[in-house]
């Protein structure tokens, strides 16, 4: 790797060895410009070389608590929230993980940090919500109505139900 005058062009440029191959770039007047773009080339080769991969970045911290893939976080699935081993909530998502960790889910006044998720991807939105149902049935998970997938004892009604009810 240096700088060097190019006789043929009459500009100063510089050469460097990469994967085996030589590489040149031949584009200035100055030998000062020349070597101040094979300083930041080098810069970045240097950057580049020190990119972590996954083992070195699990030796610094330690095995990861979970290891997920985007996909995870965009599946349909059904989720059950877990508190003290009791079933709470059972739910489903077109989002994958995201609902159930969202602020603005209906739910999220009643989850607590400490609770624990448990979570089922499937190929279909629709086979997710009659997995869904079928669990609330047979569970009666007590922040779900039993027997009534979707719905919340404790969630305030909306106007047009209360007109509705006699």
């Amino acid at each position: 790797m240096g700088v060097a005058f190019r006789a043929d062009r009459g500009k100063w440029g510089y050469r460097i060895s990469r994967r085996g191959r030589l590489f040149r770039s031949c584009c200035w007047d100055q030998k000062e410009q020349a070597q101040a773009a094979l300083d930041d080339l080098r810069s970045r080769l240097v950057r580049w070389a020190a990119r972590a991969d996954k083992d070195s970045i699990v030796a610094t911290l330690g095995p990861p608590q979970h290891e997920l893939k985007i996909a995870d976080f965009r599946a349909a699935s059904v989720y059950a929230v877990i508190r003290d081993g009791e079933l709470i909530y059972v739910g489903s998502s077109q989002n994958g993980l995201r609902r159930p960790a969202d602020s603005s889910h209906h739910m999220a006044p009643h989850f607590r940090h400490t609770d624990q998720v448990l979570a089922w991807q499937f190929n279909s939105i629709a086979r997710a919500r009659t997995v869904e149902s079928e669990l609330i049935v047979k569970y009666k998970p007590r922040f779900n109505i039993a027997g009534v997938p979707g719905k919340d004892p404790k969630r305030p009604q909306r106007p047009k139900e209360l007109l509705t009810q006699g």
